[in-house]
C-alpha cells in the first residue's frame, strides 16, 4: 500500500493539483497522511492543517482486491441552509470533492490497478467542518507473494546433490 498512497501523495500535490483547485477557486491539499483517527479525536494528534486527505485501506488476499479509503476533511464554517446568504461559498465543498476524485481516479501503482469509485460518503462530526470519504477498489499484488522461495515440480523430478562431505564439524564454534 506504500506504493499507492505515493502516488496519491503526489497526484494530490503537484502542480497540476494545485492549478486545478486554484482555477476553481478552492484550496490546495495542506496535508496528506495515513488516516488514524486525526479528525475524530484531534486532542491526540498534532494540528492537522486543512484541507487534508487521509488514506486508510484494506487488503483482500483471498480475491486479490484491495478497498482504499480516502478522508477528505475541509473546514467548513458557513452555512449550507436555503437561508444561508453564504450558501454558494458553504456548497462549494462539493466542488472539491469532485476535483479530488477526478486527480485520483484510476491513479494505480506498481502493485495496484487503477482506482475505481465504489462510493462517496460523508461522515459526521460533532464539531464545525466536513468530512467526506471517497472509497476505492483495485486489484492488489502484493509484491511479497511474486517472491518464491520454493522451486517446485509437479510430478517426478531428477534431483542433484553435491557430494561433498564435511569431516570433523565442530557445532560449538
Amino acid at each position: 500500500m506504500k506504493n499507492i498512497f505515493q502516488v496519491i501523495t503526489e497526484k494530490l500535490t503537484n502542480q497540476q493539483a494545485t492549478d486545478l483547485l486554484t482555477s476553481r477557486n478552492l484550496p490546495s491539499v495542506k496535508y496528506v497522511d495515513l488516516y488514524k483517527g486525526q479528525y475524530l479525536s484531534p486532542e491526540l494528534f498534532d494540528v492537522m492543517p486543512l484541507p487534508a486527505v487521509l488514506m486508510g485501506w484494506s487488503i483482500n488476499h483471498e480475491d486479490e482486491t484491495a478497498t482504499v479509503n480516502l478522508h477528505l476533511v475541509y473546514e467548513q464554517v458557513q452555512d449550507t441552509s436555503n437561508k444561508s446568504l453564504s450558501q454558494d461559498a458553504a456548497l462549494k465543498f462539493f466542488d472539491y470533492l469532485n476535483s479530488i476524485h477526478e486527480l485520483v481516479n484510476e491513479a494505480e501503482s506498481e502493485n495496484t490497478g487503477k482506482l475505481e469509485a465504489i462510493s462517496f460518503e460523508p461522515i459526521q462530526l460533532d464539531r464545525v467542518g466536513i468530512a467526506h470519504m471517497l472509497n476505492y477498489k483495485c486489484a492488489y499484488q502484493d509484491i511479497l507473494d511474486k517472491v518464491d522461495p520454493y522451486i517446485w515440480s509437479d510430478g517426478e523430478a531428477e534431483v542433484e546433490f553435491d557430494k561433498h562431505i564435511v569431516k570433523d564439524f565442530n557445532f560449538e564454534d
